[in-house]
């Protein structure tokens, strides 16, 4: 496809943009006294008639996830969209597989941890793993399920089933972003590889500063990583008996180490890794913001979506916070920097 076939779809995710809520207004939230002063307020906001129909606070979820499916839903229905959903929705496909493995090895009906959002069939998948078949073509995604099942038939590590999906994950995500730049031909601006290796950067990043936190050995992670990324993970194996800090000076782009060696910092007092998390996310996002000077194209269409997941992410942050009884200032803290 070429960009002008993103005309249409393009203008109207733009149109839907002008709903999303920005850095300032969460901001004002936090401020409010409880979780039900966040529900008056969202009443000027696109979440209007949602919180019409909330019957009681701790339902919030309930009444906001529909809209993140809803938006997630359009743009697959746009022309070129499929492609995109696949790419964003394959966390979700991921999650579905854990579930479903998870209810499998504890013997547990585990239904309503299953997201609606995703490709994959969990009752064919299920079929597969229980008939000890091997993969199916037909059926997409078998292929990690059952490998993971079967390495956790090996080694009851149910953690490590876990890790050989989120390896899967990453490689996949650079696969299906490396086939959308493709079918832009000469037009591609690679945002999508680009994107996706960022995020195999920061997830390596991330499972390796939380290995050292749980005194876990290289040999144990080193397979799990992925090796599509920029980061070359013999050099995280080089600097894995370092200090979480040396590991960061050594291996993270000058404009992202900054940020994390102040999270990791504020971390060790606070005694786990929630703000480096943050600015891991702060930072795709970051990537992320560079599709607003894309006229028309997938870009367009992934921001969006991004932008929703972020949104409602820091709606449940707030409304945890709020009926937890946390301070503005912690909740500001942990707020992800928002699209708009």
């Amino acid at each position: 496809m070429q960009r002008a076939d993103y005309i249409h779809s393009s203008a109207a995710i733009r149109v839907k943009e002008k709903g999303l809520l920005n850095q300032s207004y969460f901001l004002r939230l936090t401020d409010l006294e409880s979780a039900g002063d966040v529900s008056k307020a969202l009443s000027d906001s696109i979440y209007a008639e949602r919180v019409l129909v909330m019957e009681s606070i701790s339902k919030y979820w309930d009444v906001f996830s529909p809209e993140l499916v809803n938006a997630y839903n359009f743009v697959r229905e746009q022309k070129g969209g499929e492609a995109v959903y696949s790419f964003v929705a394959l966390k979700y496909d991921m999650h579905n597989i854990k579930v479903l493995l998870k209810s499998m090895i504890l013997d547990e009906d585990l239904s309503e941890l299953y997201s609606s959002i995703g490709r994959i069939s969990v009752p064919a998948i299920k079929r597969l793993l229980e008939s000890g078949k091997n993969e199916s073509k037909d059926v997409l995604y078998s292929n990690i399920a059952i490998q993971a099942y079967d390495l956790y038939k090996q080694n009851k590590d149910a953690q490590q089933a876990e890790m050989i999906i989120d390896k899967f994950f990453l490689n996949e995500l650079l696969r299906i972003g490396k086939e959308i730049d493709a079918s832009l031909g000469n037009e591609s601006k690679n945002f999508f590889t680009e994107y996706a290796k960022l995020f195999i950067d920061t997830s390596n990043i991330q499972m390796v500063i939380r290995a050292k936190d749980h005194g876990r050995q290289w040999i144990n992670i080193k397979d799990f990583l992925s090796e599509s990324g920029n980061i070359d993970i013999r050099h995280l194996g080089k600097s894995y008996l370092e200090t979480p800090k040396v590991v960061i000076e050594r291996l993270v782009s000058s404009d992202m180490h900054k940020g994390l060696l102040e999270a990791i910092s504020k971390d060790e007092k606070n005694g786990n890794l929630l703000e480096f998390e943050r600015v891991l996310e702060d930072y795709l996002m970051k990537k992320t913001k560079e599709a607003k000077m894309i006229s028309a194209g997938p870009e367009v269409m992934f921001a969006y979506v991004h932008a929703k997941d972020i949104e409602l992410l820091n709606m449940r942050l707030i409304y945890i916070s709020k009926m937890n009884g946390k301070s503005p200032d912690s909740i500001k803290e942990r707020l992800r920097e928002t699209y708009a």
